[in-house]
């Protein structure tokens, strides 16, 4: 009966799952919509857009993407979790389904993980079926449905603590395999701040083990276990922490980022009102910014980082009831909840910094509001608690619950109705100065609104509570339903064709073949940053646009390239007539400028603007753009970025067609090299194949306009030869005279061992599982 009822339970949560899926993603299931707000449509669309295609043209595993900043590795970069199982659904589905599932799955699987925990930590189906709504349909999980890395490790990581739980208390092969395959997944993700949280809140789910009857007993007799899974769901997960770790030692985030930069998202300590009042600082979901009436709150930025932390207002006021009374394991919960606001308010406390100071590791994390993490999760766990206690009967927590919402839905009440009266008795004036003329008319009555729908929720549930007092299932279906009211306005979709369709301006670009090198320069004008964000870098790549000299949107980009591109632009601002050389020069074919613009000197980039969505953007063409290899005419030798700056004011329009090389990266470079020219250029993501033609007695030098990395080799008539960094980031060779044969080829030998381990680990867990189940077939009656 146990089991027909366990079943019954599990059965009821995939049913209010799948229609909270389906009220949540109407467009992205049934009108062919898809997900498009912030880094989903501008980094992560891109980025899924070249699976399928560079796999395909590499033959294999794409390691290489040359359609971001003059090439960058692909696989290695955490940020595009080719290793996740869910990547491969764009290997064997149309792209818009894998997409639109890449954000539906996992919310699916956070809520069925968290189900997962709370049955292990031995709560009711009931209390774990309210945790998994919340934790799965909860405003930091949809909020996270732009930010795929993230969203795919939350969804994992209540099922990681399960795991640890069942192998203190049930112990088993089973358990420990668990453990590891999801913390493995987890690691796939490739996300660090999730990995470092879930490093905190494993020791937090035992010590709330610890708490229980023999806990400590159970817990240290289950250490050897536990280290074993840990270490090897780490193993499961070393096809992208190895390589993700290597990489990220080439990126500005090797040496710690600037606090400008790093502590830019600090979560603003009022937000913490939106755990009962979702929308107390303005909407996210308007066209209009200035809606969001918290945006001073976030200097530079305008919006949060997370655009909710609600997670309903039944389970926030639950949580709350535990402060003051409740079982000792509640004080676990509670230290973990102070933690994650101590840590999410960042820059707005010293405690950041104190911490950033003792752990070297947060120097390389931006956005101390993900830490905030901590809280919505043990703000789930806390209501849980409290809610298997309401289901034992407990009166008093009925009645604390019931007084607790009459005080949070009256208070929002009367705040609603007193913003209407002041909007009749003062009229419009009295909200200019804090939403600005435009919005003023409509304000009063749109957060009297916001406000007063506190207050009905507060009502219905109080009224289920009070009249209805046998039923739990009521008060569940009161808080999935807020919670999908609450969620339907961080989840926008809107007609994949309007996304996916090539913008006018760019479409001469797209899909050509070799693909012609774009460099946006709209995209570091700020006078229309909206428009320039639509055009801005990856974007282009999902058109088959290969783009150079762009910002580093996730910080992962290699740390040469990144500070080539800040050197170029310096460069050029200094002196306009290096503009066209120094473009030319790294093979860029057209330029994407606000309109009116005009030919530069020393023919700049010039021509007539091309067709484009409106006044603002123009396309220009490039005069004689050099291909992806050349031989160079002149082959100079400079230290550092200073000396690069120097090199190329001297060389003028001779920029074009010369190399810069540091000495202290190339070595002993010949004076004087020969003419040549290149024949047969063959490319492939990861492969550059030529024929070159040295005229003269000293070898020449081609220069390749991909980004240097110490993955690519290289070699001519079969023998190796050394691959030198030029032009602060780019790459070149020199080719003896005559002619010869010269082949590129990159790999990376922290990708094949990350694969390597990933695969020994598997195999392990396999060997483990098989072995259990040996075991209690020898010892089975």
């Amino acid at each position: 009966m146990v089991g027909a009822d366990r079943r019954r339970r599990l059965g009821i949560l995939v049913l209010a799952s799948g229609l909270g899926v389906i009220c949540l993603f109407p467009g992205a299931l049934f009108r062919g919509e898809t997900f498009w707000v912030r880094d989903i449509q501008t980094y992560h669309r891109p980025g899924k857009s070249l699976v399928e295609p560079l796999w395909r043209a590499s033959s294999g595993l794409p390691l290489w993407n040359p359609y971001f900043a003059s090439g960058q590795p692909f696989a290695a970069n955490p940020a595009h979790e080719i290793f996740h199982p869910l990547t491969a659904l764009f290997l064997i589905l149309p792209f818009e389904w894998a997409f639109r599932l890449q954000t539906i799955l996992p919310v699916l699987g956070a809520a069925f993980s968290m189900f997962f925990l709370l049955d292990a930590l031995g709560l009711g189906s009931e209390s774990a079926i309210l945790g998994a709504l919340a934790w799965g349909f909860g405003g930091y999980t949809l909020s996270t449905t732009n930010l795929l890395p993230t969203l795919f490790a939350i969804a994992t990581l209540p099922a990681v603590l399960a795991f640890a739980v069942r192998v203190v208390t049930r112990g088993g092969p089973g358990n420990l395999c668990g453990l590891s395959l999801m913390l493995g997944l987890e690691c796939l993700a490739g996300e660090p701040s999730t990995l470092l949280m879930t490093a905190l809140l494993i020791p937090v789910a035992l010590a709330d083990v610890a708490l229980r009857r023999d806990g400590l007993k159970r817990l240290r007799r289950s250490f050897l276990p536990l280290a074993a899974g840990v270490l090897l769901g780490g193993a499961v997960g070393a096809a992208t922490l190895l390589p993700g770790l290597h990489h990220a030692s080439k990126t500005v985030r090797a040496a710690g980022l600037p606090d400008a930069v790093a502590d830019s998202w600090s979560l603003p300590p009022v937000r913490l009102f939106e755990l009962v009042a979702p929308r107390i600082l303005g909407h996210v979901e308007e066209p209009d910014e200035r809606w969001y009436w918290g945006r001073s709150l976030y200097p530079g930025k305008n919006f949060p980082f997370l655009f909710s932390i609600y997670p309903g207002l039944l389970v926030a006021v639950l949580s709350g009831l535990l402060v003051t009374s409740g079982p000792p394991r509640r004080f676990v919960w509670l230290g973990t909840a102070l933690l994650g606001v101590l840590f999410a308010v960042g820059a707005h406390s010293p405690f950041w910094r104190l911490v950033k100071g003792v752990a070297p590791v947060l120097k390389g994390l931006r956005y101390p509001e993900k830490f905030i993490l901590l809280t919505a999760f043990a703000t789930v766990i806390l209501s849980s608690l409290a809610f298997e206690e309401l289901r034992g009967g407990r009166p008093d927590i009925r009645r604390r619950l019931v007084r607790s919402l009459g005080v949070v839905g009256g208070l929002a009440t009367l705040a609603g109705l007193a913003l209407l009266v002041l909007d009749v008795v003062r009229g419009n004036h009295l909200w200019s100065r804090w939403v600005g003329d435009a919005l003023a008319p409509t304000w009063a009555a749109v957060a009297a609104t916001d406000s007063i729908r506190i207050g009905v929720t507060a009502a219905v549930a109080m009224a289920a509570l009070v009249c209805f007092r046998r039923s739990i299932w009521l008060v569940i279906a009161i808080e999935a339903v807020d919670l999908v009211l609450a969620g339907r306005s961080i989840v926008l979709t809107k007609p994949a064709a309007l996304i996916s369709a090539v913008p006018p301006v760019l479409s001469p670009l797209a899909h050509a073949h070799p693909p012609e090198v774009l460099f946006n320069d709209a995209a570091w004008d700020k006078r229309y940053p909206t428009v320039a964000g639509i055009y801005a870098p990856p974007a282009p790549a999902q058109w088959g646009i290969a783009t150079t000299l762009e910002s580093d949107f996730d910080l992962t980009e290699l740390r040469w390239s990144h500070r080539a591109t800040q050197t170029l632009l310096e460069a050029m601002h200094a002196d306009p007539a290096l503009v066209s050389p120094l473009l030319r020069r790294r093979g860029v074919a057209a330029v994407l400028r606000y309109r009116p613009t005009t030919a530069g000197p020393d023919g700049a980039p010039g021509g007539g603007p091309a067709a484009a969505p409106g006044p603002l953007v123009a396309l220009l063409w490039t005069k004689n753009p050099s291909p992806l290899a050349f031989c160079v005419s002149r082959l100079v030798s400079a230290a550092g970025e200073e000396g690069w700056k120097s090199a190329v004011k001297v060389l003028g329009a001779e920029t074009a067609t010369s190399a810069v090389a540091d000495p202290r990266d190339a070595g002993p470079l010949p004076r004087d090299v020969s003419p040549g020219d290149t024949e047969s250029v063959l490319v492939r993501p990861g492969r550059v194949e030529l024929d070159v033609n040295a005229y003269g007695p000293m070898p020449a030098f081609v220069a390749v306009n991909q980004s240097w990395d110490d993955g690519w080799s290289a070699r001519v008539d079969a023998a190796p030869a050394r691959l030198v960094r030029t032009d602060l980031s780019l790459s070149g060779l020199l080719v003896p005279p005559g002619r010869h044969h010269v082949l590129l080829v990159y790999s990376d030998a922290w990708v094949v061992a990350g694969i390597a381990v990933s695969l020994s680990a598997l195999a392990a867990v396999v060997l483990v599982l098989a072995a259990g189940r040996r075991h209690r077939a020898a010892v089975a009656p």
